[in-house]
């Protein structure tokens, strides 16, 4: 089995050990903090749920919705061990209790659920997958599995631009209504209104479909180094542009901030993960 794994690493990942080491440390980074503003965003979301006259839709598996003082403890603690994911500190451990704060909120109820809050879930997993928590030697010498679940990380990113760039091909975004009615309309960042038509957002719409759909394949590719800093400009322009910072906007920015957590992975990979196709893919 061991055998067998150092080979998928070696021969399929075409991982460098060290290298996908540190890529990992700093998407752990990210995720950490997302993962503490998300603690953040869920201690109000379950206080509204635990008020009175709240309708619940739980499923037929779910555990009782934890109370008030339940709900506090469970989003100090997802908060905690956010903090040591940033820190590097006792990281097993800490991926350990995040991915069983989530499962459990996930299966609560399913006005819990989100696209983003399930997203963090996975990547969860595939870190501790990844056993962050042991040394860089250890890791790069006797460890070659953290390619695997690094791989895993850049195609689940991959997968999340292209349906996300799939999904908005319909005639409510392609117009760029949706766009032009999330924009800010006062401040520093804000866009005026002579600027909100038809011939400028719907342009604007079509860019940012294109932009995602070359985020999932391009990352792949040497052409990564040109890519990466529009995928940046994309994420980080979000909470400067957005009408307010409300709800949407935070769901919006703990995904950005694991999106470009997952530029390092693909920063350290420098080879094609699949054999025979080198050529092809560093072009």
């Amino acid at each position: 089995m061991i055998s067998l794994t150092r080979f998928f690493s070696s021969n399929v990942l075409g991982a460098h050990a060290n290298s996908t080491y540190r890529a990992l440390i700093r998407f752990q980074c990210y995720l950490g903090i997302a993962v503490v503003l998300k603690a953040c965003d869920l201690f109000d979301y379950l206080m509204a749920l635990n008020g009175e006259s709240v309708l619940l839709v739980p499923y037929e598996f779910s555990p009782p919705l934890p109370g008030a003082e339940l709900s506090t403890a469970l989003c100090i603690i997802m908060a905690i061990s956010g903090g040591l994911l940033v820190v590097n500190f006792l990281s097993r451990v800490a991926l350990s209790v995040v991915c069983c704060c989530i499962a459990f909120l996930l299966a609560c109820d399913q006005q819990l659920y989100s696209n983003h809050f399930y997203l963090m879930g996975l990547l969860v997993l595939l870190l501790l997958w990844a056993r962050l928590g042991e040394s860089e030697e250890s890791d790069s010498a006797s460890n070659p599995t953290s390619a695997i679940p690094a791989f895993l990380i850049r195609l689940q990113i991959s997968l999340v631009y292209f349906f996300g760039g799939i999904t908005k091909l319909n005639t409510a975004f392609v117009s760029g209504l949706l766009i032009s009615a999330n924009l800010r309309n006062e401040g520093l960042f804000s866009v005026p209104q002579y600027l909100r038509i038809y011939e400028v957002m719907s342009p604007l719409a079509v860019a940012t479909i294109v932009i995602e759909i070359l985020l999932a394949v391009g990352l792949w590719t040497r052409l990564r180094f040109l890519i990466i800093p529009i995928g940046v400009g994309l994420h980080v322009s979000i909470p400067f542009l957005m009408s307010e910072f409300d709800y949407t906007t935070m769901q919006l920015c703990i995904f950005s901030i694991m999106m470009l957590g997952s530029y390092w992975l693909f920063i350290a990979e420098n080879r094609s993960p699949v054999p025979g196709t080198d050529v092809l893919m560093n072009r």
